[in-house]
This record gives C-alpha cells, structure tokens and sequence, in this order.
C-alpha cells in the first residue's frame, strides 16, 4: 500500500509503528462499522470536531492523551475507553507529544442497543480495568 509515494510496510517496519486504519464501511442488517484504527500514532496536537461525528465513536486512550468530555478536559492517567455520542463534540490528543490512539465508528440499531445497555458512561472516561 502506498502513503504520499512511500511503500506502508517499509514505513511501518522503519518507525517500528503499528497502525490501521479501515474506512471502508462493514454493513449488517442492523449495524454499519464505519471505520476503525488500531494503534494509530499521531504527531503532536489535537483532534477537534466541534459537531462530532454522525455515529458513536469508541475511542480508546493512552495516558499522556486529554480528552474533552462532558466534565470538561481530563487527562488521561490511564489506559481507559471514552464513548462518544453521535454529534457530540470530541476533542482529544496531546499537544506536546506523539500520541497514539485506537477507535472504532459505529451506528445502527444494534449499536444503539449495546451501547443502552453495556456503556457504564457516555461522553465520559471510563478507565479499562487491569
């Protein structure tokens, strides 16, 4: 696969950096993933979008990572996973360091339901147990 006329995997085995990312959509009757990254490694700085997305976004996050949720900006001490409603705002990164993260987008009824009834919180962080 190539990146700006780059060969992925002699980029990936150089930086000794895993990351993928999945955009084209996995659609089921009641569900549609809409994209996916795994271990994605960002340069310094935040991600903003203001109106959110049009699905929920599961994101996973590493500490050194803030993310703006609905009790204001957190940082991130330890591994957790934050929800994000569909429209939602979402703000999350590091601004001084690399950082890397992994999500998922998602939306469906089915999402809808497992998310109803398996979230403990929605737009907060909830830190992943050990």
């Amino acid at each position: 696969m190539d990146y700006l006329g780059k060969n992925m995997d002699d980029l990936i085995k150089k930086s000794k950096i895993f990351s993928y990312r999945y955009w084209n959509a996995i659609t089921g009757k009641n569900f549609q993933i809409r994209g996916i990254g795994a271990e994605e490694w960002m340069s310094p700085g935040m991600v903003f979008r203001w109106h959110g997305t049009p699905d929920w976004m599961i994101l996973f996050c590493t500490p050194g990572m803030a993310v703006q949720t609905g009790k204001g900006v957190r940082s991130v001490k330890e591994e957790s996973v934050c929800i994000f409603a569909p429209g939602s705002k979402q703000i999350y990164g590091n601004s001084n360091e690399n950082w890397s993260h992994s999500w998922i987008h998602a939306c469906g009824p089915v999402v809808d339901e497992l998310i109803k009834k398996y979230a403990p919180a929605i737009n907060s962080l909830i830190p992943l147990e050990q």
